[in-house]
């Protein structure tokens, strides 16, 4: 079957099928041609998206799932099967059976430790209090499954379970937090471009506006529904229509738009005939009685009265038989649990038979056992060798590493210290045998060659006795929210002079709303260090540019590139390893540094969680990229951050 692999890829992982990967489900299910465990899904899959379709198809596809799942002691996928039927018979108001179904689901969820599982249940519990008009238990219900979902950073359960719990606010007259939940559930919705969820967003948006008689934006909701409705044909959220086109219709009653009125109450009965949604008609029917006495239309609200009146008795004919259907299946669904039920208590009684089998076996099998823990030992014996030469092969690695730790401490205090050391001893000493002889020009630039380089000592023992407390592990952090663009700003006004001095344009590209999480005064040190190595290996009339982005996965890539001298390939390999001697090169002016930035610069990162990427190409230029931690996200049990829609 070599599409299999595409049609599951589009199919049994998602929570709504388009009208296309419907029927594909349906033709791949009817042909045969899926295994056994495919065909559960797939009647899992079909019974989900039916059931606010159509309940005795929803309801067929779910006995057979369970049937199947039985079959197959597939835990997970009867769990399944079971929140369907629950859906199903809530949907038809038999709620006492409804929630018994989903109980045996949360049962086998909480066994089998299915987080997800039991967030859906939560959801239907949420929906079946709401049918009953409990709003504390739907409250309660839609919450824990929102805070489930939410921790469990699932985003398409997220923007559900958000859209439940705003719509459940606005029943409980809380439209605050309905408008607040209903405008994340928007954001999160669109972002995943879930267009049936996002239209029952609309539809409660619509609905909080309508009741605070903010009719314009009332409408604009309602308006944005029935465009999903034309977009999504028979996958349109059919509740979130009927909804708008009833409300929409009392708006321009408000507006005394009589015509607009009844075309829409018109378009409304249409839908619910065409989709078999006869507990609106009701409704539907009443309101046009209603607005014929309005205008006076007695002979019209006299024939709207009586259709309301015959799809009363049907809808009563019609639940009498959905209920009759609903209690066949409930009487089938109870003798298979009780076939379960045997087929469970036989497969115990041949355990049992088992258990005496083995018994048995087990008194011919001591002579071998005890050779086997003879043999046993002397392979735990071996595993405890060979732990322990791990153990010291890994010490090894850490001594070898310690040692190019001390040889680079030494190799520094004995070449990059002592030498500028030695320096500073000769430039007094000839001040001291020859100051009267110079000139007060040669004796000022002598003075300030002499700062100078215990400038540059000062700033290397600094950085020595930094780098030797890292690696001793008594330096820390403190970490707090950064923005990036004063960081980076702040670094570059430093070296301003020094670029001019060099004819050297410094760009700064880094947004507004751009946050790092990281130790400031580490941060800090590391942009400086690659700004100011930017600008010293870069020729005069070169140039740096600095910019920043956020990646998908929310972390920020922070850009330091040049175009001055580059650096050889060799070189790159060995610029953040410990061990390797590291001389300061000076820079395109004969700058000097003190050889540390860079490894004191990696060290700071790693402290921090970030990383460093290097790229670059002899006489190109040098790009330094670095991967930085961004802040922690926003608890959603106690902030919730959304836009307007």
């Amino acid at each position: 079957m070599p599409c299999r692999n595409t049609i599951w890829a589009i199919i049994l992982f998602s929570h709504t099928l388009s009208a296309q990967s419907f029927d594909t489900l349906e033709k791949r299910l009817q042909s045969g041609t899926l295994s056994a465990s495919d065909s559960l899904k797939a009647l899992n899959i079909l019974s989900r998206n039916l059931t606010y379709i159509n309940t005795a198809r929803s309801l067929q596809y779910a006995r057979k799932a369970l049937e199947l799942a039985v079959k197959l002691a597939d835990s997970s996928q009867l769990a399944d099967a079971y929140r369907n039927l629950s859906n199903v018979y809530s949907y038809n108001e038999s709620f006492a059976i409804s929630i018994n179904y989903l109980q045996q689901a949360m049962d086998i969820f909480t066994r089998i430790n299915d987080s997800v599982g039991l967030g859906n249940c939560y959801i239907s519990l949420g929906h079946t209090y709401r049918r009953l008009r409990q709003r504390q238990k739907e409250l309660y219900y839609h919450r824990k499954a929102y805070r489930l979902f939410s921790k469990l950073n699932i985003t398409e359960r997220t923007g559900v379970s958000a859209h439940n719990l705003g719509e459940s606010y606005y029943y409980a007259g809380n439209t605050d937090s309905a408008r607040l939940l209903t405008r994340l559930a928007v954001q999160i919705n669109r972002s995943i471009n879930n267009k049936p969820v996002l239209s029952s967003c609309y539809k409660v948006m619509g609905l909080i506006y309508l009741e605070e008689k903010e009719y314009d934006s009332a409408r604009m909701y309602f308006d944005k529904v029935l465009s999903f409705t034309d977009e999504l044909g028979v996958f349109a959220q059919k509740e979130a229509t009927i909804t708008a086109l009833i409300k929409l219709a009392e708006i321009h009653q408000y507006r005394g738009y009589r015509n607009k009125q009844k075309a829409l109450l018109m378009a409304a009965a249409a839908y619910v005939q065409q989709y078999g949604l006869y507990m609106h008609l009701q409704e539907v029917y009443y309101q046009l009685a209603k607005a014929a006495a309005e205008t006076n239309n007695a002979e019209e609200g006299k024939v709207y009265l009586e259709w309301y009146r015959q799809v009363s008795d049907s809808i009563r004919a019609k639940r009498l038989a959905d209920w009759q259907n609903l209690i066949e299946s409930s009487a089938a669904v109870y003798r298979l649990n009780r076939q379960n039920l045997i087929l469970q208590r036989t497969s115990q009684h041949q355990r049992s038979q088992i258990k005496t089998l083995y018994a048995v076996l087990l008194a011919t099998a001591v002579f071998i056992f005890a050779l086997l823990i003879a043999i046993k030992r002397i392979v735990e014996l071996q595993h405890i060798l060979k732990r322990r030469l791990q153990i010291i092969a890994g010490q090894k690695q850490q001594l070898e590493q310690i040692n190019a730790t001390k040889d680079r401490f030494f190799s520094i205090v004995s070449h990059d210290l002592r030498s500028p050391l030695n320096s500073l001893s000769g430039f007094l000493e000839l001040i001291k045998d020859h100051g009267p002889k110079l000139t007060r020009d040669e004796l000022l630039k002598m003075i300030h060659q002499l700062e100078d380089r215990l400038t540059n000592t000062a700033q290397l023992t600094d950085n020595l006795l930094t780098w030797a407390r890292l690696q001793m592990g008594s330096y820390y952090r403190k970490p707090e929210k950064l923005a990036l663009k004063e960081l980076v700003s702040n670094s570059c006004s430093v070296y301003r002079d020094v670029a001019l001095a060099k004819n050297i344009a410094v760009s700064c590209l880094i947004g507004d709303d751009l946050t790092v999480y990281a130790d400031r005064n580490q941060m800090a040190f590391v942009v400086r260090n690659l700004i100011n190595n930017a600008i010293k290996f870069t020729p005069a009339g070169g140039a740096v540019k600095v910019e920043a982005v956020k990646k998908e996965d929310g972390k920020i890539e922070l850009t330091i590139a040049d175009t001055g001298v580059g650096i050889p390939p060799e070189k790159i390999q060995l610029l953040f390893r410990p061990g390797h001697k590291k001389i300061s090169t000076l820079g395109t002016a004969g700058e000097k540094g003190t050889g540390l930035g860079l490894m004191l610069s990696y060290e700071y990162l790693n402290l921090n969680n970030a990383s460093i990427k290097v790229k670059s190409e002899p006489g190109k230029g040098t790009e330094f990229t670095l991967l930085l931690p961004a802040p922690d996200g926003i608890d959603p049990d106690t902030q919730v951050s959304a836009t307007e829609a």
